[in-house]
Protein backbone atom coordinates (compact mmCIF):
# COMPACT_ATOMS: atom_id res chain seq x y z
CA UNK A 1 0.00 0.00 0.00
CA UNK A 2 2.73 2.12 -0.84
CA UNK A 3 0.81 3.84 -4.03
CA UNK A 4 -2.68 5.48 -3.64
CA UNK A 5 -3.62 6.80 -6.88
CA UNK A 6 -6.02 9.53 -6.47
CA UNK A 7 -8.77 10.46 -9.38
CA UNK A 8 -6.94 8.05 -11.45
CA UNK A 9 -3.76 10.54 -11.37
CA UNK A 10 -1.61 11.55 -8.50
CA UNK A 11 -0.10 9.15 -6.91
CA UNK A 12 2.53 9.00 -3.35
CA UNK A 13 5.23 7.24 -2.42
CA UNK A 14 5.04 6.88 1.30
CA UNK A 15 2.44 5.12 3.14
CA UNK A 16 -0.72 6.74 4.39
CA UNK A 17 -1.34 6.77 8.07
CA UNK A 18 -4.42 4.35 8.95
CA UNK A 19 -6.67 5.84 11.24
CA UNK A 20 -10.14 5.20 13.40
CA UNK A 21 -12.35 7.40 14.62
CA UNK A 22 -15.28 6.81 16.85
CA UNK A 23 -18.16 9.53 17.56
CA UNK A 24 -19.84 8.32 20.69
CA UNK A 25 -23.22 8.80 21.80
CA UNK A 26 -24.14 8.93 25.43
CA UNK A 27 -27.50 6.65 24.96
CA UNK A 28 -29.59 5.85 22.03
CA UNK A 29 -31.38 9.13 22.04
CA UNK A 30 -27.99 10.96 20.53
CA UNK A 31 -28.68 13.87 21.97
CA UNK A 32 -25.00 13.73 22.98
CA UNK A 33 -21.79 13.26 21.67
CA UNK A 34 -18.47 12.91 23.60
CA UNK A 35 -15.50 15.02 22.07
CA UNK A 36 -11.74 15.78 23.83
CA UNK A 37 -9.02 18.58 23.45
CA UNK A 38 -6.24 16.28 22.58
CA UNK A 39 -2.91 15.83 24.23
CA UNK A 40 0.18 14.89 23.30
CA UNK A 41 2.18 12.02 24.63
CA UNK A 42 5.45 10.15 24.33
CA UNK A 43 3.95 8.16 21.62
CA UNK A 44 1.21 10.37 19.74
CA UNK A 45 2.64 14.13 19.36
CA UNK A 46 0.38 15.12 16.00
CA UNK A 47 -2.38 17.22 17.41
CA UNK A 48 -2.24 19.16 20.38
CA UNK A 49 -4.75 20.99 21.25
CA UNK A 50 -7.05 19.95 18.77
CA UNK A 51 -10.73 19.06 19.67
CA UNK A 52 -11.78 15.96 18.34
CA UNK A 53 -13.73 12.78 18.66
CA UNK A 54 -11.71 10.03 20.13
CA UNK A 55 -9.04 8.25 17.40
CA UNK A 56 -6.51 5.62 16.91
CA UNK A 57 -4.01 4.81 14.35
CA UNK A 58 -3.43 1.57 13.76
CA UNK A 59 -1.14 -0.82 11.63
CA UNK A 60 -2.14 -1.06 7.83
CA UNK A 61 -2.49 -4.78 7.65
CA UNK A 62 -5.69 -4.64 9.52
CA UNK A 63 -7.37 -2.37 6.87
CA UNK A 64 -9.02 -4.80 4.28
CA UNK A 65 -9.31 -7.00 7.47
CA UNK A 66 -12.10 -4.06 8.55
CA UNK A 67 -12.73 -2.58 5.13
CA UNK A 68 -12.85 -5.81 2.79
CA UNK A 69 -14.82 -3.56 0.01
CA UNK A 70 -12.60 -0.21 -0.04
CA UNK A 71 -10.41 0.30 -2.99
CA UNK A 72 -7.40 0.99 -2.19
CA UNK A 73 -5.94 1.88 -5.55
CA UNK A 74 -8.41 4.21 -6.42
CA UNK A 75 -8.89 6.27 -2.94
CA UNK A 76 -10.69 9.95 -3.99
CA UNK A 77 -9.89 12.88 -1.36
CA UNK A 78 -13.34 13.34 0.81
CA UNK A 79 -15.54 12.25 3.19
CA UNK A 80 -18.12 9.34 1.80
CA UNK A 81 -21.08 7.53 3.66
CA UNK A 82 -21.15 3.88 4.16
CA UNK A 83 -24.82 2.92 4.75
CA UNK A 84 -26.35 -0.68 5.48
CA UNK A 85 -23.55 -1.75 7.56
CA UNK A 86 -24.63 -4.65 10.11
CA UNK A 87 -24.22 -3.79 13.96
CA UNK A 88 -21.40 -4.70 16.20
CA UNK A 89 -22.02 -4.86 19.77
CA UNK A 90 -18.98 -3.24 21.85
CA UNK A 91 -18.20 -4.82 25.36
CA UNK A 92 -19.74 -7.88 27.41
CA UNK A 93 -17.19 -9.76 24.90
CA UNK A 94 -17.99 -8.66 21.77
CA UNK A 95 -14.07 -8.55 20.80
CA UNK A 96 -13.96 -12.28 20.62
CA UNK A 97 -16.13 -12.78 17.85
CA UNK A 98 -15.39 -9.36 15.65
CA UNK A 99 -12.65 -7.31 14.47
CA UNK A 100 -13.82 -4.38 14.17
CA UNK A 101 -15.45 -4.54 18.17
CA UNK A 102 -11.87 -5.55 19.14
CA UNK A 103 -10.45 -2.63 17.62
CA UNK A 104 -13.00 -0.09 18.85
CA UNK A 105 -12.61 -1.87 22.40
CA UNK A 106 -8.60 -0.83 22.01
CA UNK A 107 -9.74 2.46 21.25
CA UNK A 108 -12.03 2.84 24.18
CA UNK A 109 -9.08 1.68 26.83
CA UNK A 110 -6.22 3.09 24.97
CA UNK A 111 -7.92 6.31 24.44
CA UNK A 112 -10.60 6.74 26.60
CA UNK A 113 -9.11 4.58 30.09
CA UNK A 114 -12.06 1.97 29.66
CA UNK A 115 -9.83 -0.89 30.04
CA UNK A 116 -11.48 -1.82 33.33
CA UNK A 117 -15.00 -1.58 32.60
CA UNK A 118 -15.21 -3.08 29.70
CA UNK A 119 -13.46 -6.31 31.53
CA UNK A 120 -16.05 -6.07 34.25
CA UNK A 121 -18.79 -6.03 31.31
CA UNK A 122 -19.56 -2.52 32.99
CA UNK A 123 -19.52 -0.53 29.25
CA UNK A 124 -21.76 -1.69 26.30
CA UNK A 125 -22.66 -0.23 22.49
CA UNK A 126 -23.44 -1.07 19.66
CA UNK A 127 -21.32 0.63 16.71
CA UNK A 128 -21.15 0.62 13.22
CA UNK A 129 -19.39 2.05 10.06
CA UNK A 130 -20.60 5.17 8.78
CA UNK A 131 -17.87 6.49 6.90
CA UNK A 132 -14.73 6.32 5.01
CA UNK A 133 -12.31 9.24 4.64
CA UNK A 134 -8.59 10.08 2.93
CA UNK A 135 -6.92 13.31 2.73
CA UNK A 136 -3.98 14.81 3.56
CA UNK A 137 -3.95 16.28 7.32
CA UNK A 138 -1.68 18.96 8.18
CA UNK A 139 -0.76 19.21 12.21
CA UNK A 140 0.26 22.99 12.52
CA UNK A 141 0.31 23.28 16.41
CA UNK A 142 1.67 19.49 16.42
CA UNK A 143 4.99 18.04 14.25
CA UNK A 144 3.97 20.66 11.62
CA UNK A 145 4.10 17.60 9.16
CA UNK A 146 1.52 16.89 6.52
CA UNK A 147 0.04 12.98 6.35
CA UNK A 148 -2.01 11.15 4.16
CA UNK A 149 -4.19 9.97 6.02
CA UNK A 150 -6.80 7.09 5.47
CA UNK A 151 -9.53 6.66 7.97
CA UNK A 152 -12.57 4.34 9.07
CA UNK A 153 -15.48 6.64 10.67
CA UNK A 154 -17.55 4.47 13.13
CA UNK A 155 -20.25 5.93 15.46
CA UNK A 156 -21.00 3.94 19.08
CA UNK A 157 -24.40 3.80 20.45
CA UNK A 158 -23.66 3.57 24.22
CA UNK A 159 -26.22 1.32 25.85
CA UNK A 160 -24.53 0.77 29.52
CA UNK A 161 -21.57 2.74 31.14
CA UNK A 162 -21.83 6.11 30.31
CA UNK A 163 -20.76 7.23 33.53
CA UNK A 164 -17.35 5.54 33.09
CA UNK A 165 -16.03 7.60 30.94
CA UNK A 166 -13.56 9.83 33.02
CA UNK A 167 -13.57 13.98 32.63
CA UNK A 168 -10.02 13.48 31.34
CA UNK A 169 -7.65 10.42 30.27
CA UNK A 170 -3.68 10.78 29.02
CA UNK A 171 -4.92 11.29 26.02
CA UNK A 172 -7.74 14.19 26.10
CA UNK A 173 -7.81 16.74 28.43
CA UNK A 174 -11.04 17.82 29.36
CA UNK A 175 -13.82 15.36 27.68
CA UNK A 176 -16.94 17.04 27.34
CA UNK A 177 -20.29 15.89 26.37
CA UNK A 178 -22.26 18.11 23.81
CA UNK A 179 -25.39 17.80 21.21
CA UNK A 180 -24.36 17.10 18.02
CA UNK A 181 -25.68 20.53 17.15
CA UNK A 182 -23.87 22.52 19.07
CA UNK A 183 -20.92 20.73 18.06
CA UNK A 184 -21.94 21.24 14.30
CA UNK A 185 -22.14 25.26 15.15
CA UNK A 186 -18.54 25.09 16.32
CA UNK A 187 -17.14 23.16 13.43
CA UNK A 188 -18.87 25.37 11.18
CA UNK A 189 -17.50 28.58 12.96
CA UNK A 190 -14.48 27.26 13.43
CA UNK A 191 -14.92 28.04 17.26
CA UNK A 192 -14.05 25.61 19.88
CA UNK A 193 -15.36 27.79 22.82
CA UNK A 194 -19.17 27.13 21.58
CA UNK A 195 -18.87 23.74 23.20
CA UNK A 196 -17.16 24.84 25.78
CA UNK A 197 -16.35 28.92 26.53
CA UNK A 198 -14.00 27.69 30.01
CA UNK A 199 -11.51 26.23 27.36
CA UNK A 200 -8.35 28.67 26.48
CA UNK A 201 -8.72 30.18 22.87
CA UNK A 202 -4.59 30.58 22.52
CA UNK A 203 -4.34 26.85 23.17
CA UNK A 204 -7.49 24.96 21.68
CA UNK A 205 -8.62 24.75 17.84
CA UNK A 206 -11.32 22.73 16.32
CA UNK A 207 -10.40 21.23 13.00
CA UNK A 208 -9.53 17.84 11.44
CA UNK A 209 -10.36 14.63 9.11
CA UNK A 210 -12.34 13.16 11.99
CA UNK A 211 -14.92 15.97 12.65
CA UNK A 212 -15.75 16.30 9.01
CA UNK A 213 -16.93 12.66 8.62
CA UNK A 214 -19.69 13.60 11.47
CA UNK A 215 -22.81 13.23 10.04
CA UNK A 216 -24.66 14.77 8.09
CA UNK A 217 -21.27 14.41 5.53
CA UNK A 218 -20.96 16.12 2.42
CA UNK A 219 -17.86 14.48 0.56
Amino acid sequence: MNVVLIDGERSMDVAPDFVISALLYRDPSRSEVLVGVRRATPLVRRFPGVVSIPTMGLPADLLPVLAPDLDLANLEIGVFPVRGQPPVEIGRGGYLSNATAYVLENLLARKLGLADALIEARFAGTAHLHAHSFDEVADPLGTNQSRWTIMLNYSIVITAGQDQIAARTNSYVPLIWTSPERLRSAIDAGDALLIDDTLNPFEVCIHGLCLRSIPPITP
